[in-house]
């Protein structure tokens, strides 16, 4: 990815290197920059503090990042 690209940009990039399919993708966000590359993968996950698009676009919350919140969802979806 070269400057000025997007997250959705550079994300898009990894996983067609690794073989995986956005639709087999799980992501965690909570700003606004967040809204392209979430809406684009099939498990956007809100954090706590997540803005308001993020929070209408999720298909799950978790607590804060402080929290250790994405480690503990991660372990108990694997």
């Amino acid at each position: 990815c070269i400057p000025g690209c997007s997250k959705w940009d550079a994300l898009k990039i990894v996983l067609e290197r690794i073989g995986v399919s956005p639709e087999e993708t799980l992501g965690f966000g909570d700003s606004a920059t967040d809204v392209e590359w979430l809406s684009k993968i099939g498990m956007p996950i809100a954090v706590e503090n997540a803005a308001a698009p993020i929070q209408d676009l999720a298909v799950a919350r978790i607590e804060h990042h402080e929290t250790d919140a994405a480690a503990r969802f991660l372990a108990d979806l694997l």
